[in-house]
């Protein structure tokens, strides 16, 4: 089963952190009253058998988890538009290094280290990164080469690979774990955005996931770093220092596409990068924005 023993089902931290997503996206590009930010990957509801598991994978195979469109289009059209751009969502605790590689800081030159033709001690900035000179991305490898291209393949457009750096995600899944509410409140608000807002409980997912709770106020945001590579610049560098494949040992073994801090470009350049789909130029809305947003009937019907 999907998450058997315990309430997560979707309230694991991918999930959280594509509602942070979102909700940054509402609070940074607010009046991109042309663009549609839409859930676009494997995104099911509830407990997942296995088997089922495998089936839906295989069909949302070339799926990034967001993707934007032309608000014409897609109202128009529905799930049958053509995407702007693909948007993935990464979470990490903190910047990567070595230390995250399986048997990282035994000894670098260590014989007993048997390593293939890949990994951090084959990298070219392997070296330095052990001594503590770099900070990194970590990605899905197979993403990269199999599922975003097989969705640039099939739309003819870009993946926009979003890390967001933040314990918020981890907080969020640990704090709400066995909260069947605040679970199906992240569910709503990650597929509906502030259409969600009519149920008091995704207010009040938003309020912690939005601020700090040691401050009921509101009056101390979280703060998140929030960066971007293009997978077509990863592509276009495949041979340069700043990009390495790797073996990771955070969330199991598996090959990852390590990006070097150097080749990112910051919040700032996301947004300006987001609102080059659009005539119209973003706003920044005050963090608790959803605060207000929700109708006079809250929490009333909205079942669906």
């Amino acid at each position: 089963m999907y998450d058997p023993d315990t309430m997560d089902r979707n309230l694991a931290i991918g999930d959280a952190g594509e509602a942070l997503f979102r909700y940054w996206f509402e609070t940074n590009c607010s009046g991109l009253d042309d663009l549609v930010l839409e859930q676009f990957g494997y995104n099911p509801e509830g407990i997942i058998a296995d088997e089922e598991k495998k089936e839906m994978l295989k069909e949302h195979e070339d799926a990034p988890d967001f993707a934007l469109f032309d608000r014409n289009e897609y109202e128009q059209q529905g799930v049958e538009a053509d995407p702007l751009v693909g948007i993935s969502i990464n979470t990490q605790k903190s910047w990567y290094d070595m230390d995250n590689g399986p048997g990282a800081k035994l000894s670098y030159d260590s014989e007993v280290l048997d390593h293939t033709d890949w990994g951090c001690y084959t990298c070219p900035r392997g070296e330095s990164c052990y001594e503590g000179e770099h900070q990194n991305l970590w990605y899905n490898e197979y993403n990269i080469s199999n599922d975003y291209r097989l969705f640039v393949e099939e739309y003819g457009v870009d993946v926009i690979m979003v890390s967001i750096i933040s314990t918020t995600p981890y907080n969020v899944r640990r704090k709400f774990k066995s909260d069947e509410e605040m679970f199906d409140a992240c569910y709503r608000y990650l597929n509906r955005g502030t259409e969600a807002l009519s149920k008091q409980s995704v207010v009040d997912f938003l309020d912690y996931l939005a601020f700090d709770q040691r401050y009921s106020s509101r009056s101390q945001p979280r703060e998140e770093e929030v960066v971007f590579v293009r997978r077509s610049d990863i592509l276009d560098r495949l041979e340069d220092e700043v990009f390495h494949v790797t073996q990771s040992s955070v969330g199991g073994f598996r090959a990852v596409a390590c990006v070097d801090s150097d080749m990112v470009t910051g919040e700032d350049g996301l947004i300006e990068t987001l609102a080059a789909f659009s005539d119209y130029s973003p706003d920044q809305l005050p963090p608790d924005w959803y605060a207000n947003q929700a109708p006079d009937d809250l929490g009333s019907e909205d079942e669906s």
